[in-house]
């Protein structure tokens, strides 16, 4: 059965939606981030919900680099994670949702392997400013394969609905 319903997605992007994936559905995203000399197209794959406010996620990205010389294309790790709906929004309290994942550095092309596995957990955190307005923010920290040292990491977005 196919059925159709309004859904917050996760672009690939830096800020995520509090909201998991409704019970008994599945969902596939995927998207485009270009960089001045690289680009990665990064693939969501399916959002599984396995228990009430949690889903499965599953993420590939593709990477190409246009060096004049010796452009390249392969998958960079390839990474599990999960999300869990902590909270819904009430007057005072956001919607809030834990995120987390970790790349697996041998899932990937020989030229994009990296070292380590590359955990991140964030926090998700949505207020609705009108019906038609929300602004999210999300404070979080991940390791990369080249690095013991965590990088911190917080953004924020402002979204309206047409």
């Amino acid at each position: 059965m196919i059925s159709s319903q309004q859904i917050q997605t996760d672009r690939p992007n830096e800020t995520e939606g509090p909201s998991a994936v409704s019970k008994q559905m599945l969902q596939v995203e995927s998207g485009f981030s270009f960089e001045e000399k690289d680009s990665e197209k990064r693939m969501e794959f399916p959002k599984l919900h396995f228990v009430k406010n949690a889903e499965l996620r599953l993420e590939r990205a593709p990477q190409t680099t246009n060096e004049p010389d010796n452009p390249t294309y392969g998958f960079k790790p390839l990474s599990f994670g999960f999300k869990y709906h902590l909270a819904d929004h009430d007057n005072t309290v956001p919607d809030a949702a834990l995120i987390g994942r970790i790349s697996i550095p041998w899932l990937a092309d020989n030229l994009y392997q990296e070292p380590k596995c590359g955990p991140e957990v964030r926090l998700l955190f949505e207020n609705e400013l009108s019906k038609s307005s929300h602004i999210g923010y999300i404070p979080g920290i991940r390791w990369t394969a080249e690095s013991v040292r965590p990088e911190y990491l917080h953004t924020l977005c402002r979204s309206f609905a047409l």
